[in-house]
C-alpha cells in the first residue's frame, strides 16, 4: 500500500497473504495462481516447469495485449481496495452458498456469511435470518439478503436447530457498519449432522481455489465494464481515490445483477 491510499497494479497481495498463511508477499501474476510456483508448492503440486517462470519485468503477465494491461491497471487496484480487510479463514469450512461454519463447544455450530461476498453486495438493506427454534435442512433456503429490488436466497450449509440469531450483526449490516471485514456469526445451530460429513464444503486449498474463482469472476465483469467501448464514466468512477465505490455503481445495475446471479451458482 502506498501512503496516498491507492494501490499500484504491482502491489496486489498474494492470495496466501489474504488467507493468513503468509505474513507478506506481493502477487506479480494478476492472480494467475495456476501458473504460480509458490501456489503449486503450498498446494502440494509437482515441480514447476519452465512455463512457471516469473514474467519479465515490465511485461504484462501472460503476454497480455497493451489494451488488456491498461484495463487491468484500473481493475486490479480497485479489487484490492474493495476487498481490503477481508479474510479467508482456513480454520473453518465454507459452503458453496457463501457461508462459513465454526464448530463451538457443546456440539454447536456458528454460521456466518463470507465477508468477500458481503463486500461485493454492499450496501445491503436487510438480512432475513431464520427464527430461533426452527429446524433447518441442509440445501434448503434459510433466509435472504435483501438489496434494492433483489432478494438473494441463502442456502442452509448444515442441518440443525437454530439456537440463536445475532441481531446485533444484522443491525450493523443495515447501518453499513458490517461490510465484510468482521468475523461475526449470523446464527448458531444445534447440528443434526457432523460438519466433517458434509462433502460439498470447501476446506483448505479448495477454499482458496473457490475464493480465487470469485475474484476472477468479479474481475471479468469489471474488465468488461471498463473495456474500450464501454461508458467512460465507469472507469473514472473506479479510479477515484478514497473508499472504493460500490460494485453496482461501477458495473451498472444489469451487469451487477448478472454477477450476483453467477456468484450464487458458482461451483469449482
Amino acid at each position: 500500500m502506498s501512503g496516498s491510499g491507492t494501490v499500484n497494479c504491482e502491489e496486489l497481495p498474494c492470495i496466501w497473504v489474504l488467507a493468513g498463511v503468509l505474513s507478506y508477499r506481493l502477487c506479480d501474476r494478476n492472480y494467475d495462481c495456476e501458473h504460480c510456483e509458490l501456489f503449486r508448492a503450498l498446494q502440494g503440486g509437482g515441480e514447476p516447469t519452465a512455463a512457471h517462470e516469473p514474467a519479465l519485468a515490465g511485461a504484462p503477465a501472460g503476454g497480455a495485449a497493451p489494451d488488456v494491461a491498461a484495463v487491468d491497471s484500473q481493475v486490479n487496484p480497485y479489487v484490492w481496495r474493495l476487498l481490503e480487510g477481508c479474510e479467508v479463514h482456513l480454520d473453518r469450512p465454507y459452503s458453496p452458498g457463501h457461508c462459513w461454519l465454526r464448530e463451538e463447544p457443546g456440539a454447536e455450530v456458528a454460521v456466518g456469511l463470507d465477508g468477500h461476498m458481503m463486500r461485493i453486495l454492499h450496501p445491503v438493506d436487510e438480512i432475513v435470518a431464520p427464527r430461533v427454534g426452527v429446524w433447518l435442512k441442509r440445501g434448503e433456503p434459510f433466509g435472504w439478503i435483501m438489496r434494492g429490488r433483489s432478494a438473494i436466497p441463502l442456502e442452509t450449509p448444515l442441518s440443525g436447530e437454530v439456537l440463536a440469531v445475532n441481531d446485533r450483526y444484522r443491525s450493523a449490516v443495515r447501518r453499513g457498519e458490517a461490510t465484510g471485514g468482521c468475523d461475526q456469526w449470523l446464527f448458531r445451530l444445534a447440528a443434526h449432522e457432523a460438519v466433517d460429513d458434509v462433502p460439498e464444503l470447501f476446506r483448505g486449498e479448495r477454499t482458496l481455489l473457490w475464493f480465487l474463482e470469485k475474484i476472477q469472476l468479479l474481475k471479468r465483469h469489471l474488465r468488461e465494464a471498463v473495456a474500450p467501448g464501454a461508458p467512460a464514466a465507469l472507469g473514472i468512477t473506479m479510479a477515484d481515490g478514497g473508499a472504493p465505490p460500490h460494485v453496482e455503481s461501477v458495473l451498472g445495475r444489469e451487469r451487477f445483477e448478472t454477477l450476483v446471479e453467477e456468484l450464487f451458482h458458482m461451483q469449482i
